[in-house]
């Protein structure tokens, strides 16, 4: 039962949005994976409390404490209403329960093969889908890529799981779970939409991703070997990235060289500050992305407790469960909270924010731990999650990525199979 819920939560977060919105059905069945969420709950408090979390550290009690503790402080202060706590309560914490359920239910290396496998199908299923939504793009004589999503919700949240996959590939390759035909094979595929959907982010996180699984996966004597070949890989899909980006931008309104975006200090300036933004900006293009964080950090320093708490849960975010639902701060701050960092310190203030870095940290170390000392699937598998954890870093000062259930689900429920394991392994 436990391995079903598992599966059915991939393949719901995967798919849902997108099956929902193309047949048309009630927005009551994006309630699914809450619905699972809740299942997993009781799970996990029967388990847990039965075994008494023996392997859930207390180290992520001491954090989660914390940052209830914050939350609830923000809540308080600000008298936020309960329709917005109720919608942030879901955006923030609907994941959670399957960060626990591997602390209380041990996963076997067949039932951990066969979510992979679910997620590399689901991961190939992209290329034909974003590969046909480019296609209508480009033959409409349309030059965006936004519209290239694959089966999630926008292109750049498309990029961040397929870069993902492909450091998880890159750590089952290094401990040899792969072969090198299936690791290159699978590699391309997955990158293809990455390549069509003009998201820019990718040759930043690719490259430190990488870069950061090779360091915590590669062993003494390999390391000049596995460089050159990663360093010869990624050129290479940089020789193809960059010409089908500007192939694709060319009838663009502006000038989109992909490379001359990296390397003209005013084209780069003008994507990360816009000038005259301020609070209450009226459209995305009047807000670059460095505006979004000084912005949100200049605000909340007016006042020190709530620079600290925030403006309360929920409350500069809208919801799709009604207008009853949605903060009181979103028309204001619509087009600054625009990614995750600006809408943790908005809502939940830095003493929040501090928390969701402090859970990335231990997420990662304990990835780390379990690389270096554990030589089967677990193993293998934590070196793709620690370039995996530092591009979920890295992304939430790119896009809101805490509401998206692909990225939240996934992220929080390997997150716990990391935690766990490092537990086990020392006992």
């Amino acid at each position: 039962m436990i391995q079903s819920i598992v599966i059915g939560m991939i393949t719901v977060v995967m798919l849902g949005e997108y099956v929902v919105s193309g047949l048309a059905l009630p927005n009551v069945f994006k309630l699914v994976p809450e619905i699972l969420s809740l299942v997993t709950a009781l799970i996990v408090v029967f388990a847990g409390v039965r075994d008494r979390f023996q392997f859930v550290a207390a180290k992520y009690w001491l954090v989660f404490a914390f940052a209830a503790f914050v939350m609830l402080s923000g809540i308080v202060i600000n008298q936020v209403g309960t329709g917005p706590t109720v919608a942030g309560m879901r955006m923030y914490l609907r994941a959670i329960p399957f960060f626990f359920l591997p602390a209380v239910f041990q996963f076997t290396d067949e039932q951990i093969k066969q979510q992979l496998k679910v997620l590399l199908v689901l991961g190939f299923l992209q290329v034909p889908i974003a590969g046909l939504q480019r296609w209508i793009v480009y033959s409409e004589g349309r030059w965006t890529g936004d519209e290239v999503i694959g089966t999630l919700q926008i292109s750049s949240i498309l990029s961040i799981f397929l870069i993902s996959g492909v450091l998880l590939l890159v750590g089952l390759r290094l401990r040899n779970h792969i072969d090198k035909s299936t690791f290159l094979l699978s590699g391309i595929l997955l990158l293809i939409p990455t390549m069509i959907n003009e998201t820019k982010g990718t040759l930043v996180l690719l490259p430190i991703g990488l870069l950061v699984a090779l360091s915590i996966g590669v062993r003494r004597g390999q390391r000049i070997r596995v460089a050159a070949v990663a360093l010869a890989l990624f050129v290479g899909f940089g020789g193809v990235f960059i010409p089908v980006y500007d192939f694709f931008m060319r009838n663009a309104s502006f000038d989109a060289s992909i490379v001359e975006f990296f390397t003209d200090e005013e084209k780069l300036g003008k994507y990360l500050a816009k000038e005259g933004a301020g609070v209450g900006a009226t459209d995305a293009e009047s807000v670059g992305r460095g505006d979004a964080i000084r912005i949100s950090v200049e605000y909340m320093s007016r006042e020190p407790i709530r620079f600290a708490f925030g403006l309360g849960l929920g409350s500069v975010s809208n919801s799709s469960l009604g207008e009853s639902f949605a903060g009181p701060y979103r028309h204001l701050f619509q087009y600054i909270a625009t990614m995750s960092f600006s809408v943790f310190l908005l809502e939940i203030g830095s003493l929040g924010v501090a928390a969701v870095f402090s859970l990335y940290w231990l997420v990662f170390w304990d990835s780390i731990a379990v690389a270096r000392n554990d030589e089967g699937l677990h193993g293998a598998f934590a070196i793709g999650w620690g370039g995996v954890t530092v591009v979920i870093v890295l992304a939430t000062v790119y896009k809101s990525i805490h509401v998206f259930e692909s990225l939240s689900y996934l992220f929080w429920y390997f997150s716990g199979l990391m935690s766990a394991r490092r537990l086990q392994m020392s006992t």
